[in-house]
C-alpha cells in the first residue's frame, strides 16, 4: 500500500507537480499518472494501490468511485487538498486492503 508515494508528494508539494497547485490539477495529474502506469505495466502495484484508494474513498463518502474527487471538491471546496490529504493518511494507515470491492 506504500505505492502511493506520488499521491503524498503531490499533496505536500502541489506546485512542484502542477502549474497552479489547485485541487483539480492535483487530481488530474494523479489520475493521469496512475492510469498511464496501469496501461504501461499491467498489475502495476502503484496503479492497484490508487484503485484501492479510490474504492476506499467511495466507501467512505458513499458515492460511486467515478465521483469521489468531484464530491470532495464540491463538499470541501476551500480545503479540498487538506481533505484529500486526510483521507490519504487514513487509507495509508489502514492495514487492510480490500481488492474485492465492487460498486452496486
Amino acid at each position: 500500500m506504500n505505492d502511493l508515494k506520488l499521491l503524498k508528494a503531490a499533496i505536500n508539494r502541489p506546485n512542484m507537480y502542477t502549474l497552479h497547485g489547485s485541487y483539480a490539477e492535483i487530481v488530474a495529474f494523479l489520475e493521469g499518472y496512475y492510469s498511464g502506469a496501469a496501461l504501461a505495466i499491467p498489475d502495476n502495484p502503484s496503479s492497484q494501490a490508487w484503485s484501492e484508494f479510490e474504492s476506499f474513498l467511495s466507501r467512505e463518502l458513499k458515492v460511486p468511485s467515478a465521483e469521489v474527487f468531484r464530491h470532495i471538491e464540491e463538499k470541501h471546496s476551500t480545503d479540498a487538498i487538506q481533505t484529500l490529504s486526510d483521507f490519504a493518511e487514513r487509507f495509508l494507515a489502514s492495514d487492510t486492503v480490500d481488492l474485492s470491492y465492487t460498486e452496486a
